[in-house]
């Protein structure tokens, strides 16, 4: 199992690029597990704010005014906040992983995450 966050910008790619490699026997067949965001639009244009939250290990609120600087530039929307990642991780391991566990027969043990950027920060 492979868990991805910002799969808003990212799933389709991981999906085929999986199935890709499991065609040609590099490697074992997979499930994807993608976590975004039902905001509208795509890409980090339409998740900036909650991953922000979601995917930052601690409240840093003068971080957060200067990507809300950056973000206006290109036209995205402001992040409300940072240090969500406790709550975060907490959920994905009590409430969603149990889930894809049961309903898919995927191994509890067998598992990879993936993110980009902030979701890299959240995996280390």
């Amino acid at each position: 199992m492979l868990v991805l966050t910002d799969a808003n910008a990212y799933f389709g790619t991981v999906v085929e690029t999986a199935r890709l490699l499991s065609f040609s026997k590099q490697i074992p067949d997979l499930i994807v597990v993608g976590i975004g965001y039902s905001n509208p639009g795509q890409a980090f244009r339409a998740i900036n704010g909650p991953r922000t939250y979601d995917l930052t290990p601690s409240a840093d609120p003068a971080t957060v005014k200067s990507l809300n600087t950056d973000s206006a530039k290109l036209g995205f929307p402001d992040a409300t906040g940072s240090g969500g990642a406790p709550e975060f991780l907490s959920w994905i391991r009590s409430e969603l992983l149990p889930v894809i566990v049961k309903k898919y027969h995927a191994s509890s043990e067998d598992r990879a995450y993936l993110g980009h950027s902030f979701g890299g920060l959240f995996g280390v």
